[in-house]
């Protein structure tokens, strides 16, 4: 059996009613019709999370030096590398870490599927989805994060997904099964 429509349906659901998933990826970004933006949702947010983690920083060194207020040091809800942090919420990572823990208590619900987890691209820049492995061996990727629209995200081989290309992904409202 191979990736079908029904099955990531189900698998949409399951993360749409899982409240962290469905915060971590829904953006009103995802509002945005920009041409070329579609799949580029997720680097769009983090870029202004390194400007607002830039701007934070330059606020608390003012604030410390001129109004002796400190939020503590190294304080930054942006940062990435903080868990619990706003930035690593919304990063990739912090996405597929939710939706992996949804799916997975939701096994009993998903007949097709065998496993989810997190998957980390070795190819291309650093990036981090979905990991699907269907009972008949299949091998995928449902990535949020490009969209940052629960109901409508990225699917892949995940052998094209792990060689960055792309321009293989299929949205889900365009998807009709892999074979």
């Amino acid at each position: 059996m191979s990736l079908s429509k029904l099955t990531v349906s189900r698998i949409i659901n399951v993360v749409r009613n899982d409240k962290v998933s469905a915060e971590r990826i829904n953006s009103l970004m995802r509002f945005i019709q920009l041409p070329g933006l579609t799949n580029k949702r997720g680097i769009v947010r983090n870029l202004g999370m390194a400007l607002g983690q830039g701007l934070l920083d330059r606020g608390a060194q003012y604030s410390e030096g001129k109004y002796g207020v400190s939020l503590g040091k190294g304080w930054n809800p942006f940062d990435p590398n903080a868990p619990g942090s706003v930035g690593y919420e919304l990063q990739c990572t912090g996405i597929a870490d939710a939706a992996c823990a949804a799916i997975m208590r939701a096994k009993a619900q998903l007949p097709a599927l065998q496993d989810a987890s997190l998957k980390s691209r070795t190819e291309g820049f650093a990036h981090a989805g979905v990991g699907i492995e269907t009972t008949d061996g299949g091998s995928y990727v449902i990535d949020w994060w490009l969209t940052l629209d629960v109901d409508n995200p990225y699917l892949f081989h995940f052998a094209d997904w792990d060689n960055a290309k792309g321009d293989k992904g299929i949205r889900y409202g365009d998807f009709r099964g892999f074979p």
